[in-house]
């Protein structure tokens, strides 16, 4: 619940434009039947059961300045600058807001006064100034107590463990073929896996064989001529000199043979 309702901003351009005195007299004017109580920095308007509240503050030089932005275009801004009072003015929590129309009374009979702005603090605008549209003022909450706060998320409660995935059939393993009586069980042979070399991806084809020049045949090699042993080396065998004698023995022989053969 707000502190203060319907709060305003008063600015006047010094202390003699609005002083207690003639707070007074505009707030008993159109509340006769209220009372406007004096203290010290304020004054105070009690209607029955309810009260607005006025704080004075002669010493407000550039305050005014701030608000200077809210003026519509086209407005003066240089006197609203040139303020040196400021009236803080704000009446009691009112939550059902049956005294609002109070409120918007006085604020409208204290801007028609000269060297007065009024300025409200919920719609964001100068009070008597025209703006081209309507303001918006924020809608107070319901009668009663403050809405409750929504409750903030909690952590995430932790899933509840569902039923896992199905186990997968084992599948059941082959019965042995038995043995026959007359002869002992054969091994069984288990082939292996025949490894193939890993082909490169980039290899497509191989490359073509190159054919080597054939060899020129060698030379043959020249006979070597046998060497003969001389006469002397054979064994039993000697020379001996010829002579005349051995000439005619061997032109007899001739002579004996060719007769033999040609009678």
């Amino acid at each position: 619940m707000a502190a203060t309702a319907y709060p305003h901003m008063i600015f006047a351009t010094g202390p003699d434009v609005i002083t207690k005195e003639l707070l007074h007299e505009v707030l008993a004017e159109a509340y006769p039947q209220g009372t406007v109580t004096d203290a010290p920095l304020k004054s105070v308007l009690q209607l029955e059961n309810y009260a607005f509240t006025f704080w004075f503050d002669d010493e407000a030089d550039g305050l005014a300045q701030r608000y200077a932005g809210y003026l519509p275009e086209g407005a003066r801004r240089r006197r609203l600058i040139a303020c040196t009072t400021m009236i803080d003015f704000s009446g009691q929590p009112d939550p059902e807001q049956t005294h609002r129309a109070d409120a918007e009374r006085i604020v409208s009979e204290l801007a028609e006064l000269d060297g007065v702005w009024v300025f409200s603090e919920e719609s964001k605008r100068f009070v008597a100034f025209d703006y081209g549209e309507p303001a918006l003022v924020a809608e107070p909450p319901e009668q009663g107590s403050a809405p409750d706060p929504e409750p903030e998320p909690g952590p995430a409660p932790d899933p509840e463990p569902g039923p896992g995935p199905a186990p997968e059939p084992v599948p059941e393993p082959e019965p042995l073929p038995e043995p026959s009586m007359g002869a002992p069980p054969s091994p069984q042979v288990v082939e292996e896996p025949v490894i193939e070399p890993a082909v490169d991806s980039d290899w497509t084809s191989p490359p073509p064989a190159v054919e080597a020049p054939a060899p020129a045949p060698a030379p043959a090699p020249a006979p070597v001529p046998e060497a003969q042993p001389p006469a002397s080396a054979w064994p039993g065998t000697y020379s001996r000199p010829t002579t005349d004698g051995d000439d005619e023995e061997k032109e007899g022989f001739f002579k004996r043979v060719f007769k033999r053969k040609n009678p």
